[in-house]
């Protein structure tokens, strides 16, 4: 018999290796052949290193340029075309649009991932329209769409891209909690290390923590303030490495940059700070809150679905220099025992809800049935 063929789409190979490596071995561990198409980085060679089948596939990860996007739409439909994948799944705003119309035309199930509505739905503008109107139209009727969060569901139901039946909310991409296990106590006992783990991004409350940093730096002599993560000039809301030198300058930034092993910072850290305008349902948080790290985020989906107020961490509100500044100094004066009591809840409740295992198996569930 046959093996059938998972084709997965995507924008780059980083977000399938980083998120989506155990989705992968579980699926061959259940007899299926797995295969990805997402544009070719370093990352490619450890996922060939697992078993997967690979194609190259030329994508711009943002912008519009109707040639470009043309293109990558014909090939998408011509490597489908010639090796005939049983089900498609896609993650990101592209793939899922060009995956959908392609499994529509050869008549393929697809189940397209909606992992956070970005920055093209939280600043309005003609692309929200456009892309709610590709969404609306390459959506309807596919086998099936995963949220990862309440919130985002409600939305596309209520603009009628989705319904229902159709749609499921899952844990995100998941934590793995048995990597992301807390460590022995590697904290500066006379510091207070505030730590925010995220691409350098407008959009992810940089410039907030960075202000709310400032000020507390100007009360406090015993906090720290560090930032984690790469610069992404690709994205329009992208903060420049002159801008960041800049707040290195003034002496209360620490920018480490883009890094591969985040448990040792993590370990590190009194608490994580993500300020964010939105997220589809932020790994950053789980990820802490796995580790057993208070943390403070915004009340905005994907966000509040990790943190409760008072429980695991605090929230605050987003865009609001202020709210984030009382929020660290809540934490910051909260007993060490109370802060081991809200890590110990955030474990809790990464296991409970956000494990991977749960994740995947909600994924692989609905692929079996898709052939039951």
């Amino acid at each position: 018999m046959n093996k059938k063929k998972v084709f997965i789409i995507a924008n780059c190979g980083w977000a399938i290796q980083n998120f989506r490596t155990l989705l992968i071995k579980e699926l061959i561990r259940k007899g299926y052949v797995v295969h990805v198409i997402c544009p070719r980085d370093e990352y490619i060679e450890e996922l060939v290193s697992i078993g997967i089948v690979y194609y190259d596939w030329k994508l711009l990860r943002s912008g519009i340029n109707p040639f470009s996007e043309f293109f990558s739409l014909i090939k998408l439909f011509l490597i489908c075309l010639k090796n005939r994948p049983d089900i498609l799944m896609g993650f990101t705003i592209k793939p899922n649009i060009y995956g959908a119309i392609v499994a529509k035309l050869l008549k393929i199930p697809f189940m397209a991932t909606i992992t956070g509505l970005g920055t093209v739905f939280i600043e309005k503008s003609f692309f929200t329209v456009l892309v709610k109107s590709l969404y609306r139209h390459s959506l309807r009727g596919i086998y099936k769409v995963f949220f990862e969060n309440k919130h985002d569901q409600k939305f596309f139901i209520e603009e009628k891209i989705v319904t229902k039946q159709n749609s499921i909310t899952v844990g995100g991409a998941g934590v793995d909690t048995q990597k992301y296990a807390p460590m022995l106590d590697q904290k500066e006992k006379d510091i207070f290390v505030f730590l925010l783990v995220a691409r350098m991004l407008k959009d992810k409350g940089v410039i907030e923590f960075v202000e709310a940093a400032r000020i507390l730096h100007n009360k406090y002599s015993d906090m720290s303030f560090e930032l984690l993560g790469p610069c992404d000039d690709i994205n329009k809301t992208a903060i420049s490495s002159k801008e960041i030198k800049e707040w290195e300058k003034e002496g209360f930034i620490k920018y480490t940059g883009l890094v591969y092993e985040t448990k040792p910072y993590y370990a590190k850290a009194d608490c994580v700070v993500l300020p964010s305008y939105r997220e589809g349902l932020s790994g950053v948080l789980l990820e802490a809150s796995s580790m057993a790290i208070p943390t403070i985020t915004t009340d905005v989906p994907g966000c509040q679905d990790v943190v409760r107020h008072g429980v695991n961490g605090f929230l605050c509100k987003a865009r609001d220099v202020g709210s984030l500044v009382s929020a660290m100094e809540k934490i910051y004066k909260t007993p060490q025992d109370q802060r081991n009591v809200m890590g110990e809840n955030g474990r809790r409740i990464a296991q409970q809800e956000f494990d991977v295992q749960k994740v995947t198996a909600e994924f692989c569930n609905v692929v079996d049935l898709a052939f039951k």
